[in-house]
């Protein structure tokens, strides 16, 4: 899964910096057009902002569940119906993190939200440049067009 992040991370990304792009032969439409681009750029914030907190419950749920596995505080039933290893329970409170750090599922995880953080900062910053530097690009070359021709 982690992988169609990734693709999709560069996506993202392709699409930014075509969207940053101003073409400054027509700058009347790019205007007009910044405005569709910041609502799109929005809508996918909202989306991904949404994905990322429901893997953050999940991942949350995941290291409750490997906590109680590792303090041995959740019975063979549970660790077998997860398909986890009967054996390694019952460690030191100390020991913990260490466990849970080194925890296949536990990085997986991990990774996934590290991947989607990724994505929300390219949105982000893809909203800022849209909201900001684009239209205050946009206004600067029209004024110094302006200028050159004396008005």
């Amino acid at each position: 899964m982690d992988e169609k992040y990734s693709v999709k991370l560069a996506e993202l990304t392709q699409e930014s910096e075509k969207d940053i792009k101003i073409d400054f032969l027509k700058l009347t439409e790019e205007l007009a057009h910044n405005q569709n681009l910041i609502g799109k750029w929005m809508t996918y914030q909202q989306v991904w902002e949404t994905k990322y907190q429901f893997l953050d419950l999940e991942y949350r749920q995941l290291l409750a569940s490997k906590t109680k596995y590792y303090t041995g505080k959740m019975s063979e039933d549970e660790i077998i119906s997860k398909g986890w290893g009967i054996e390694g329970t019952k460690i030191l409170k100390a020991d913990l993190n260490i466990l849970v750090d080194d925890d296949n599922d536990m990085i997986k995880a991990k990774k996934k939200m590290l991947i989607l953080k990724q994505i929300i900062t390219i949105i982000d910053k893809t909203i800022d440049i849209l909201v900001d530097q684009k239209k205050w690009t946009i206004k600067n070359f029209i004024d110094y067009k302006k200028w050159l021709e004396g008005n």
